[in-house]
């Protein structure tokens, strides 16, 4: 159900009807560390909070889940997705481009797959397939103003699109 809901929230951003609330150009010293829960086989998907990096077993117990054995003290960054396979085991990988813009996150551009990137105003599927060639053939970006190499992506786009794209180390 929160999946429909992502989905009708990114559709009616596309259709132009609605756009997010922009990612505040500074994280606040407060800001909460965001971390993305995915288990298909119960069919829950939840965002959780912490106030700073959980260890593993820490954000397992909020999700309600057994924590791996055996257990590692593994840090969960801000921004991590964590998937629960049906195996029981957990991969933790950043978030989607999209779920980051979700949560009010900025999406980074060197992991953003082109279904992601057409998410960003004024970014279409041709933009799109030539950010994702660039990278591809020149390496990840440094910085948000090297989309400017990008042909297609000028000073009026870069700036649309800057509030919701970092670069991530």
């Amino acid at each position: 159900m929160a999946g429909l809901g992502l989905l009708l929230a990114l559709g009616a951003w596309a259709g132009g009807w609605w756009e997010p609330a922009r990612p505040s150009d500074e994280a606040a010293p407060s800001a909460p560390v965001l971390i993305e829960w995915l288990d298909p086989g119960n069919d829950r998907r939840q965002v959780l909070a912490f106030s700073s990096e959980p260890a593993l077993e820490q954000a397992c117990r909020a999700a309600d889940v057994p924590a791996p054995q055996p257990s590692r003290e593994r840090r969960v960054a801000d921004g991590s997705q964590v998937l629960v396979r049906r195996n029981g085991t957990l991969d933790v990988r950043a978030m989607s481009g999209a779920s980051a813009l979700a949560v009010g996150r900025p999406m980074d551009m060197n992991r953003a797959s082109v279904i992601d990137l057409t998410l960003l105003p004024g970014i279409g599927p041709v933009t799109a397939e030539k950010i994702d060639a660039h990278r591809r053939r020149t390496g990840p970006f440094r910085s948000v103003d090297d989309l400017l190499q990008v042909s297609g992506i000028g000073p009026a786009t870069l700036e649309r699109i800057r509030p919701w794209v970092g670069i991530e180390p």
